[in-house]
Parts: structure tokens; C-alpha cells; sequence
């Protein structure tokens, strides 16, 4: 670099000094313009970047100051002013400078020009250079030291520059404000080049290319580490499974470290359960299901029990019951570990023909006839249905939010598609203007609130309604679904209103089940039985919607069913 003396700067006139020469100034005589156009400080994290890059690399632009003073021998800085700031925290002693020649009421436009018309680089290009600093040796610490930026964001940056060279090419000629979000980069990025290939070839010749819809094409199934119960190393060693860190994940989140090799990962998952199974056998019991169509299937002999039994606890001595377990092995929740509570078939029999002795009541059969309900006790249960949802809904501190994600997903498929759900204080149903103001800040710009999960139920609460035969606007299965998603408890139904509208045939069932001896006329019957069925949970009043299953056409979905008959005033 060409450089002047001091003596020689101070005898010449500027304009006899190329442009370009520079020289070493300490930095004691150099002050700042009090006239400086940048009044509003740049942030913190902007200064520590710049710091760390000077401390790395050194200056690289001069700094540019006015010629000294014919009195004091100082400078006064006119542009550059972080860069001295940043060399005295520093420590240095002084600093490269070139002098600016001014005219009256030239400093502002200087200082305005050096700050503003500085063109920064295109993302694209931004991603692509750092990625090739990667990649030539230069370790990530010291990388993001030099750019002045956090090493987890300049990892993420080296990731978005090995997406897939053509889809960068196309992202180059947008403006930066047209770019994917970060969401869907992400998805593109962690996918193999492969894949990206071939789903390029399929959409490139788009006019415009849809970006989601190249996200979705691009998204595998991933299986969280958490969820297993495995050790990873050993698998690693054994069968090869291996988890990918997601540098775009929230740290210590489920996603952050995932595979994809989905068949390895069920694999090891179910080994590690069965070998829990036995040995946990003399103790808790359990029993080793299987998975069919997202449904758990007990072992033969057994069948699941609709109880609040609670499965985390051991059972007590004599309890004829076991625990049903099994890996998902599909869906959203695959390689997650399901149990549930199973009776013993030929106990369940033998349980029910004493109580069918104490009550002298007709054998109403074995199952629930489909006609065993009456529409008022269907609507009350769907009634006491939403009540347990809603108020699940509001006790939900503990779930993640990926679940309550997928729970707002389900919402937003029920069949009550103009989301008109219960009524709420606003006045109006599937409304959520009084919510709005959450979401944005004293400035009225948006933002996520740190109770967005809370807000997040009380969405899902407005929108979904239990089906009932008098319900017309209901979410259909969803409703079931989404309760079982949150493992919502159904309601209790031992009062005096839900006993009064339910038919004798499933009173002498309840009573049968619960070995509890009763009178024969029902509204003995029912009193009876008031306060004392606490575990009675029949089908109707479960959050278990059957199995979905996609349609073959796109007709309107409906799984209403047969219509339960009219009450009937004699059915004492």
C-alpha cells in the first residue's frame, strides 16, 4: 500500500496526494466529529462482530479523516468512526487512514454516502463464500472470528451454500426480499443432493418455481433422537443408524438431532423394547403388542380396556390386567413407545356373569349394540366431551410444541371448515380478533409471544366440537383425535343427569363391570349407581375416533353413522 509521511501530508495539499494513499496514524490524535450524520448507535452484537473481524484479518478499509489542524496537529474522523472505536477496545495504537479533501458542506455527504450506498452482498452470494471457506480448510471458530458473526450461524450459512448449485442460481436472480423463507432453506438444504436433483428436474421448468412446494417434495421422514430408548453408539456400531444435527434447530429441541434411515431406527427401537419387556415382566407385567394401521393390537387372549387406569404406575397385586406396548411404526409419532391397559378376554367374561345374577336384568349381549344410546345421552356425553377438552386445553404446560402443532394442523382439517366453534366472550364463534394484539408490540409490530402455546389452545378450544346427533356443526373425528393427541380424559358420567338418560341395558352393563349388585326396576337402578362408577368410560365418551383412512374420491367425508333411535318415555 502506498503511504506518505506525516510531515508529508501536513506540508502538501491534499489535492497533490493520490487518492489512494494511505499511512499510519496513532490513534491519541484522532477525535470524532462531533457533526457525525450516524447519531443512533449501532448494536452491540454489530460492534462485537466487527471487533473480532479487525482482530483476525486486521483493517481492511482505511478510515477516512480531514487534514490536520494547522494548530493542534489532530484529525477529526470522517468516516469510520466504529473502526477507531473498535481499534482502541482493541488495544492497538494507531491506525490506517487516507485523507479527504472537502468542500463546504461536503462532510455529511461523506459520512452519508460511506454509510448508506454500500451495496451488501446477495444472500446467495453470502452462503456460496462462505461455504467455500469451509471447504478449503478454514475451521468454522475461526471463520465466523473473522466475519464478525456466531459460529452456529455461520455453520447454518456453509449448510444453505451446498444446496443443490442450480436452485442457488435461480435464488440469485431474486431480490433478497423474494427469498424462501428460512424454514423451507432449511428443509431444501438438509435433503440429499439427489433428492434436490430430482425434484428440480421436475419443477425447474416453471415459469416461477414455488419454493414450498419444492419444500415438500424434499421433506423426509425424520425420527427424533429423543425418542429413543436405545443407545445411540451402540446402534451406530452395530447396524450402522446415525443422527444428523438440524443446525437450524432450536438447541436441546426433539428436532435437532434426527435419522432418517426410519427402518434401522424401528429396529433398534422395537429390540430395546422387547428386551424391556422381559425383563420388566415379574414386576410391572407388560405385554409385547404390534402395530396395525396405526392401531395398538394386544397379543391373542387379550383385549384393550377403556379405564383411567394410570400405565406409568405398577398395577396392584391382583389385578388381572397387564400392559400392552409397542413401537409406532407409521405416521407422525413413528418410533415412539404406545401402552395401554388389557384385560384378559376369558376374565373379562368370567367378571361379568356374577353381576348378571345380581341384578336379574335382561343380557343385553357382549359389546355395545349400536342402538344402546339415546340422542339425549349422546348429546350430553358430546356435551361433557367438549367441557374435557376445553378445559384439557387450558392445562396444557407440559406439551411440546411440535404436538400442539400437529394438534392446530388437526383443527384446521375438521369438517366445521368455516371454524365455527363455541361461543366465546367476543360473542361470536370461531373468532379470533381479541387474541390479535398479542402478537404484536408497542410499535405494532408482529412478533411471537412467549405464551404463544397458551394462545395456540385457546384457538384449537374455540374450534372444536364433539359430534353428537344434535350437533351440526361438529369437527367430526378430528374432535377424537385431537384428544387423544393431548391425552385428554374423557368425561365421568356416574351423575344423576348423565344416569337419567341412559337406557337400562347399559346400566346393567356399567353394573356388571363394575361387580356392583343393583336393583332390577332402572330408576332404582340409577340411583344406585350414582357416585359409584368413577372408571366407567363407555365407547361414546372416548376421545377414539376410528382409524383414518384416505378417501378414494373427494367427496364429502362423513362418519356420522346410524342415527340412534328417539327417546323413549317407557324405557323404565
Amino acid at each position: 500500500m502506498l503511504t506518505i509521511t506525516q510531515a508529508e501530508a501536513d506540508a502538501g495539499s491534499f489535492a497533490s496526494a493520490p487518492p489512494a494513499a494511505a499511512w499510519t496514524v496513532p490513534l491519541v490524535l484522532i477525535d470524532d466529529d462531533p457533526g457525525n450524520v450516524r447519531r443512533v448507535a449501532a448494536d452491540g452484537d454489530a460492534d462485537a462482530g466487527l471487533r473480532a473481524s479487525m482482530s483476525m484479518l486486521g483493517l481492511l478499509q482505511p478510515v477516512g479523516l480531514r487534514p490536520a489542524d494547522a494548530l493542534t496537529g489532530r484529525h477529526q474522523v470522517v468516516f469510520g468512526h466504529r473502526r477507531v472505536r473498535a481499534a482502541r477496545a482493541l488495544g492497538w495504537t494507531d491506525i490506517m487512514a487516507v485523507l479527504v479533501a472537502e468542500r463546504a458542506g461536503d462532510a455529511s455527504l461523506s459520512q452519508a454516502a460511506e454509510n448508506m450506498v454500500r451495496a451488501p452482498m446477495h444472500p446467495v452470494d453470502q452462503w456460496r463464500a462462505v461455504q467455500r471457506m469451509v471447504a478449503q480448510g478454514c475451521a468454522p471458530e475461526t471463520a465466523a472470528m473473522a466475519l464478525g458473526m456466531g459460529e452456529a450461524h455461520l455453520r447454518r450459512m456453509s449448510v444453505l451454500g451446498r444446496i443443490l448449485p442450480a436452485m442457488l442460481d435461480a435464488m440469485a436472480a431474486l431480490p433478497a426480499r423474494d427469498m424462501p423463507k428460512l424454514s423451507t432453506l432449511a428443509t431444501i438444504a438438509n435433503a440429499p443432493l439427489d433428492v434436490q436433483a430430482a425434484v428440480w428436474a421436475e419443477r425447474s421448468n416453471a415459469n416461477e418455481p414455488l419454493w414450498w412446494q419444492i419444500e415438500q417434495a424434499c421433506r423426509r421422514t425424520r425420527i427424533p433422537l429423543k425418542r429413543a430408548i436405545f443407545d445411540a453408539a451402540t446402534a451406530q456400531a452395530t447396524v450402522g443408524l446415525t443422527f444428523e444435527e438440524d443446525l437450524f434447530a432450536e438447541p436441546g429441541s426433539d428436532e435437532q438431532f434426527t435419522t432418517t434411515d426410519t427402518e434401522k431406527f424401528l429396529h433398534c427401537q422395537t429390540a430395546a423394547l422387547r428386551e424391556d419387556v422381559q425383563r420388566l415382566a415379574a414386576s410391572k407385567r407388560p405385554l409385547l403388542g404390534t402395530m396395525k394401521d396405526g392401531q395398538l393390537q394386544p397379543p391373542a387372549g387379550w383385549e384393550l380396556a377403556y379405564t383411567n387406569i394410570d400405565i406409568t404406575k405398577p398395577l396392584k397385586k391382583g389385578d388381572p390386567g397387564k400392559i400392552v406396548t409397542a413401537v409406532v411404526d407409521s405416521g407422525w409419532n413413528m418410533g415412539a413407545i404406545v401402552r395401554r391397559y388389557a384385560l384378559p378376554m376369558a376374565e373379562k367374561s368370567a367378571k361379568a356373569k356374577p353381576a348378571a345374577q345380581a341384578t336379574d336384568a335382561p343380557d343385553a349381549g357382549e359389546g355395545e349394540p349400536t342402538n344402546a344410546y339415546t340422542k339425549k345421552a349422546l348429546d350430553l356425553i358430546a356435551a361433557r366431551k367438549d367441557a374435557m377438552l376445553r378445559a384439557g386445553l387450558e392445562h396444557q404446560p407440559g406439551t411440546r410444541p411440535s404436538t400442539l402443532l400437529a394438534a392446530l394442523c388437526l383443527t384446521l382439517a375438521a369438517r366445521n371448515v368455516s371454524i365455527r366453534g363455541a361461543p366465546h366472550p367476543n360473542g361470536h364463534s370461531g373468532r379470533f380478533d381479541d387474541l390479535l394484539p398479542a402478537f404484536f408490540n408497542a410499535d405494532g409490530r408482529v412478533m411471537v409471544p412467549d405464551n404463544v402455546t397458551d394462545i395456540a389452545c385457546q384457538m384449537i378450544a374455540r374450534v372444536l366440537v364433539c359430534p353428537g346427533p344434535g350437533v351440526f356443526t361438529s369437527s367430526g373425528p378430528m374432535a377424537d383425535w385431537v384428544g387423544a393427541l393431548l391425552d385428554i380424559d374423557p368425561p365421568r358420567l356416574d351423575d344423576a343427569e348423565m344416569l337419567g338418560v341412559l337406557k337400562g341395558e347399559e346400566l346393567t352393563r356399567a353394573a356388571r363391570e363394575a361387580d356392583i349388585a343393583v336393583p332390577v326396576q332402572v330408576s332404582a337402578m340409577r340411583k344406585a349407581l350414582e357416585g359409584k362408577l368413577p372408571d366407567w368410560r363407555p365407547a361414546p365418551a372416548l376421545f377414539d375416533a376410528p382409524p383414518f383412512k384416505p378417501r378414494a374420491s373427494a367427496a364429502a367425508w362423513d362418519e356420522e353413522g346410524d342415527v340412534p333411535e328417539a327417546d323413549n318415555e317407557g324405557d323404565e
